[in-house]
């Protein structure tokens, strides 16, 4: 018998071609001319398995909005370009390419809720190999599995034991946790070993707390697992890193000058609020850990590190009435935009902190300088995922997502960040 996950899999491409069928000929789209129909099709099922829509793990909003508009603009040019070189002719009008786009639009909706649905029921148990680190990992699940009514925690038990469970299960439904695999005997390696080769999900404590979590556990891994696991590439890659200082350069200069009637608002706010400096500046640490300066709307007293520098917490008493609201919707940032086009900062990445923090961190935090591997950013997956930072414990976990954020890095990446960050800034959640 077929599970919902095999039934997705098995029917998603027909319902998929019969879908195109249909919009095709009730829309006189393609209809011209066979040939233009079989490519408008080739192309739209290459599209739907380039941007992973056959993977049936259920998207959060923005990643299903980023894909859908992914899809949409590439199918829109795709097709453009094809039928113009091969064809020499476009055989489909501007206007009925919007309407075909809004189509489309319209059907991944509804094709996302079918399968939604389809998964809702679907049980996931979760196994723990029981030894003396399990503590650590029974911790993980709980706090994954608090969030997902249809996963269910089965406990930690040795792997004799949950091989006898699950061995005429659905290996689709498992997931097995295990802490590092010399953390057990010979004989139980083999167990592991035979569960993996029967199709159950094997996952150590930092492989699904990536997977699963989007963070990387700073105090679970070690220089072996940073040597061998993937990902990381993309920070080495000039091309990348090349075409991400273009768009910084290109947006720093249309920001600074869009939000310059918002940032003189802004002053002019400020000044009236409180006494002191508009501008505020501050010495952060840059890429590879190397010092710059900040430059941020003062939402501060002018005596706010009057005894020393402090970090900064929610409902701080330091702050004023105006720098609350410029914090909550960000505004505060808008002059780190000269920072970008400097050079110092990109628009994503993680946050800089201050030198002497780091001094601090570094000896509480293991890999804690791997941050600085990328320029620092006006906002960053740590800031869209994770709330207030105001002691080595928050650094921690922002330096869980930090990593996340470096280990995959990409375009891809960046643009949810972007639209996190808009997001918060929209609904006053800033920080």
């Amino acid at each position: 018998m077929l599970s919902d996950r095999q039934k997705i899999s098995f029917f998603l491409p027909l319902l998929d071609i019969i879908f195109f069928i249909l919009i095709a000929i009730l829309n006189n789209f393609f209809t011209d001319s066979p040939v233009h129909f079989v490519t408008g099709l080739i192309i739209f099922i290459v599209l739907l398995n380039i941007l992973d829509f056959y993977n049936d793990n259920i998207r959060g909003k923005t990643r299903f909005f980023l894909s859908c508009m992914s899809f949409l603009l590439s199918y829109s040019i795709i097709i453009i370009l094809v039928q113009y070189s091969f064809f020499n002719t476009v055989n489909i009008q501007r206007f009925g390419l919007f309407s075909l786009d809004a189509t489309f639009l319209v059907y991944l909706y509804l094709r996302a809720v079918i399968i939604r649905k389809m998964l809702r029921n679907t049980v996931r148990y979760i196994y723990v190999v029981k030894n003396e680190h399990s503590v650590e990992l029974e911790n993980l699940i709980a706090e994954k599995t608090a969030k997902l009514n249809n996963w269910i925690y089965q406990g930690a038990t040795n792997a004799e034991h949950i091989c006898n469970i699950v061995k005429n299960q659905n290996s689709e439904n498992n997931i097995i946790l295990i802490s590092k695999l010399s953390h057990y005997n010979e004989e139980e390696q083999k167990i592991i070993l035979e569960l993996k080769i029967a199709g159950h999900l094997i996952h150590t404590y930092a492989d699904f707390s990536e997977i699963y979590m989007n963070r990387i556990p700073v105090e679970n891994i070690n220089d072996e697992w940073l040597i061998l696991s993937r990902g990381f590439d993309n920070i080495f890659q000039s091309n990348y890193t090349r075409l991400k200082r273009v768009s910084d350069i290109i947006l720093s200069i249309l920001g600074l000058i869009l939000s310059s009637p918002l940032t003189l608002i802004a002053a002019i706010a400020i000044k009236l609020d409180s006494k002191g400096p508009i501008i505020f500046s501050q010495t952060r640490s840059g890429k590879d850990g190397k010092p710059f300066t900040i430059y941020k709307l003062r939402t501060m007293r002018q005596d706010a590190e009057k005894d020393g520098a402090k970090w900064a917490s929610k409902n701080d008493k330091r702050i004023t009435q105006v720098g609350n609201f410029l914090r909550k919707t960000r505004i505060d940032e808008i002059p780190q935009i000269y920072n970008v086009l400097k050079g110092d900062m990109s628009f994503i990445g993680p946050r800089p902190e201050r030198p002497e923090f780091d001094k601090e961190l570094a000896k509480e935090i293991p890999y804690y300088m791997l941050r600085y591997l990328v320029k620092p950013g006006l906002s960053g997956w740590a800031q869209v995922n994770y709330g207030y930072g105001a002691s080595v414990e928050d650094s921690k976990m922002k330096l869980k997502y930090d990593l996340y954020y470096i280990k995959n890095y990409s375009l891809y990446l960046d643009m949810i960040i972007v639209l996190r960050t808009i997001l918060i800034v929209l609904f006053r959640k800033g920080r």
